[in-house]
C-alpha cells in the first residue's frame, strides 16, 4: 500500500498496481502537514490544527483526538515528525511549543488509554527517524552552529550516543537507517548524501545523490526530496526543486543507489 497526502486536506491510499483505495480527511482539521502509518497499517496519525494529535483506526474507521501538553489550542503546525515504533502502539513525535521537545505517547485505544510525557528538549529539529529495532533515535537539527548536525540517541536510556556535526554552512535534512541498523543516512540541503556507520561513528561514505544549488544562489533548501532504505539493501532518493538565480529549477528524478561496505557508492 503506497499513502501520501495531496497537499491540501486529503490523505490517499493507493494500491500497488495504481487503483485507489481510500482519500481520508477530517472534517474539522484542515490541512494535512504530516502524517504516519504504523508498521501493522492498522493505525494513522496526522497533526491536529489545535496543537493535537488525530488518531484514526483503519480497521474501524474512527478518529481520536489525544492532547498534546503544553500546546496551544490555536497553533498550527506544533506537532511533526511523527514516527511510530515497531510495536506500532508507541508514537514518537516533536512538538515546538512552548520550548520544542520530543515526545513519546504510549496508547491502547481497545482499552481507552492514552499517555504523552515529554522525553527529550532539542530544538530547531528539521527531520526525526526510529531505528528498525526501535532502540535509536535520529535527529536533524538546524539551529546555531555549535548545534546543527544529527545526533543520535539511545531511545530506551534517553541518551545521546553521538553526534555527526554538520560540514560547513550545510544543513541535514532527511534520515534513514540501513534495514540491519548499521548504517545511517542523512540528505544535506546541497544534494550530498553521507552514510554514517553506528558501529565506529565515521562517516563511510559521502556522494552527491542529486545536483544541488550552489551557497550562493540557495533560497530553497530541500534538494533530496526523499530518502529511504530498503529491507534488500539498497538506498532510494528522490529530487525535488530549489529557486536558484531567479529561476526554479526541478530535479524528478528517483535513483536507486548500492552502499558498499568498501566506502563506494553505486
Amino acid at each position: 500500500m503506497i499513502v501520501f497526502f495531496d497537499g491540501e486536506k486529503h490523505i490517499r491510499f493507493f494500491a500497488y498496481d495504481g487503483e485507489e483505495l481510500m482519500a481520508l480527511s477530517h472534517p474539522d482539521q484542515g490541512i494535512v502537514v504530516d502524517f504516519a502509518v504504523s508498521p501493522d497499517q492498522r493505525w494513522l496519525v496526522r497533526d491536529g490544527k489545535n496543537g493535537n494529535i488525530l488518531l484514526y483506526d483503519l480497521l474501524k474507521h474512527q478518529w481520536t483526538s489525544i492532547d498534546v501538553p503544553g500546546q496551544p489550542d490555536t497553533a498550527d503546525g506544533t506537532v511533526g515528525c511523527l514516527q511510530f515504533a515497531l510495536s506500532g502502539l508507541e508514537l514518537v513525535f516533536f512538538a515546538s511549543s512552548p520550548e520544542g521537545e520530543i515526545h513519546i505517547c504510549h496508547f491502547d485505544p481497545e482499552h481507552d488509554y492514552y499517555a504523552v510525557r515529554r522525553i527529550l528538549p532539542i530544538f530547531g529539529i528539521q527531520g526525526m527517524k526510529i531505528s528498525p529495532d526501535g532502540k535509536l533515535l535520529a535527529v536533524t537539527n538546524v539551529g546555531d552552529d555549535d548545534i546543527r548536525g544529527v545526533y543520535v540517541y539511545d531511545l530506551e536510556q534517553l541518551h545521546l550516543l553521538h553526534k555527526f556535526p554538520a560540514s560547513g554552512d550545510v544543513f541535514y535534512d532527511l534520515l534513514a537507517f540501513s534495514h540491519d541498523g548499521r548504517f545511517l543516512a542523512s540528505s544535506r540541503e546541497d544534494g550530498i548524501l553521507d552514510i554514517w556507520s553506528l558501529t565506529t561513528f565515521e562517516c563511510v561514505a559521502s556522494f552527491e545523490a542529486h545536483p544541488g544549488p550552489r551557497l550562493h544562489e540557495r533560497h530553497w533548501t530541500e534538494t533530496i526530496g526523499g530518502l529511504d532504505w530498503s529491507t534488500t539493501g539498497y538506498l532510494a532518493t528522490g529530487g525535488t526543486c530549489f529557486l536558484g538565480e531567479d529561476m526554479l529549477k526541478e530535479d524528478r528524478s528517483i535513483r536507486i543507489w548500492k552502499i558498499e561496505v568498501d566506502r563506494t557508492a553505486k
